[in-house]
């Protein structure tokens, strides 16, 4: 299952997965995870960061804000 990391609340992460909310101690999490970074858990329990798939998410994202302010971001 994927995940997106809505935010960080003191230790925890807010993870994402559809509608639902979740919390993971961000100890455990991959050092460089960072918000809208998109996870996956492992079989063996480690989180991995998707880059790729947070980097296509990210530019959707700017080129929706870019188009809804009219060219100009």
């Amino acid at each position: 299952m994927r995940y997106s990391i809505d935010r960080f609340e003191g230790e925890l992460a807010v993870l994402l997965s559809g509608t639902q909310a979740f919390t993971a101690e961000r100890r455990k999490l991959p050092e460089t995870a960072r918000t809208g970074d998109i996870l996956e858990r492992t079989e063996q329990g480690k989180w991995i960061i998707l880059k790729d798939t947070a980097q296509q998410r990210r530019k959707a994202l700017a080129d929706r804000r870019k188009r809804l302010l009219g060219g100009t971001s």
